[in-house]
């Protein structure tokens, strides 16, 4: 009885194994192909016959143009899927061929002709093929690595870029206004043409017109922190002069003129004709977003009475039109480097950035006869 029990287990065991082995064969997909090889023997045959086979299950998975642009290294890989090929192999352990029936051999002329059904482990050779077809390979996962620590400093040197440089300039933080004494405007020494002040005389009483002179200039903490960042942030610095070539174009000749961001330092106080330039690497699209986002300032003139008050206000005008405070043209020294608003010290053009050190501009300003009579003082601001 305990015989027949240990035989019975075994009996199972085996057909449990079977139906495994049953399963698993089963679970992979097989395509059979009936085709025609030719060779000087019945080996080369029955090779010519196996890549005939693999050639046409390829184009159930490949599309046309993939097949077309790759139909060497497509036909170099079947080939090495039937190098192994023998006369007496049926079943390969390795390679996307199940196997290989022989229906039929025969002669034609010089050759032996084969008449083969090729059975294809479909998954495999698919995978095997697209590999080949769309040129996968292996990506070394050092280089995301690498990638992320690039990026990571790009954006380090970006945001160093904003904050220290682009952001206090243009927001007007780190600059200073001097104001000269107030005097009467002289219409006198006026010729005409300039259309927003005749516009602005044409408005009001001449004796009621008053002219001031505004210097603007860049505190030196905000000079010598950026100096620090674009030394620690620039791929390429140099002198150059602003006469003849767009000092622009020479520092980006020296990058990518698409990504890379040319900052030119223009030391106009000294009416230097030397300008200092800087490269950063990849930061264009940083100063252009952020300049094309900016809230540009106004300048803000207020006349200030005895008890501290502000007694009139307005907003400086470049070309006339309803304030009672206008720029004269005739009073600015501008290049052709410097932005066209007076009080302004940045400007963007071209894939770089001018800086200014210093502005210098006058204002005529209106103020009627009960405002002069309680006036003290002058104040010339930036405002949002």
């Amino acid at each position: 009885m305990e015989r027949c029990l240990r035989l019975s287990a075994l009996i199972f065991l085996f057909a449990g194994l079977c139906a495994s082995q049953s399963c698993a064969q089963e679970s992979q997909k097989i395509q059979t192909v009936v085709a025609d090889g030719f060779g000087v023997d019945f080996q080369a045959a029955q090779q010519n016959a196996a890549q005939n086979a693999l050639t046409n299950v390829v184009g159930s998975f490949i599309d046309a143009t993939n097949l077309l642009e790759k139909r060497t290294e497509i036909r170099e890989g079947i080939r090495n899927q039937t190098t192994n090929i023998k006369k007496d192999i049926k079943e390969y352990s390795q390679g996307t061929i199940q196997k290989i029936d022989i229906i039929e051999v025969g002669n034609e002329g010089a050759l032996t002709r084969v008449t083969a059904k090729v059975s294809v482990r479909i998954d495999d050779f698919r995978a095997y093929i697209k590999k080949i077809a769309q040129g996968e390979v292996a990506v070394d996962q050092g280089l995301f690595a690498q990638a992320q620590v690039e990026t990571k400093q790009r954006l380090n040197k970006n945001q160093l870029l904003l904050d220290n440089i682009l952001k206090p300039l243009s927001e007007g933080a780190v600059i200073d206004f001097q104001v000269s004494a107030v005097e009467p405007f002289n219409t006198l020494n006026y010729k005409g043409g300039d259309r927003g002040l005749d516009k602005f005389l044409a408005s009001y009483a001449p004796e009621s017109i008053f002219k001031i002179h505004v210097y603007a200039v860049i505190r030196p903490e905000y000079l010598e922190n950026m100096l620090k960042t674009l030394e620690s942030t620039a791929s390429a610095h140099e002198m150059t002069s602003s006469e003849g070539m767009d000092p622009c174009s020479s520092i980006r000749s020296k990058g990518n003129s698409m990504l890379d961001l040319g900052v030119l330092l223009f030391d106009n106080k000294k009416n230097n004709s030397m300008v200092e330039q800087y490269l950063i690497s990849g930061a264009q699209k940083t100063m252009v977003d952020y300049m094309n986002s900016r809230v540009s300032n106004k300048l803000l003139i207020s006349i200030i009475d005895s008890n501290g008050s502000s007694i009139q206000k307005d907003y400086a005008s470049d070309v006339g039109g309803k304030s009672r405070a206008i720029i004269l043209s005739s009073g600015r020294r501008m290049t052709k480097y410097e932005p066209s608003v007076s009080w302004e010290f940045i400007k963007a053009y071209n894939g770089c950035t001018y800086h200014m050190s210093e502005r210098n501009f006058d204002i005529a300003i209106f103020v009627d006869p009960a405002t002069l009579k309680d006036a003290r003082k002058i104040i010339v601001q930036l405002s949002r």
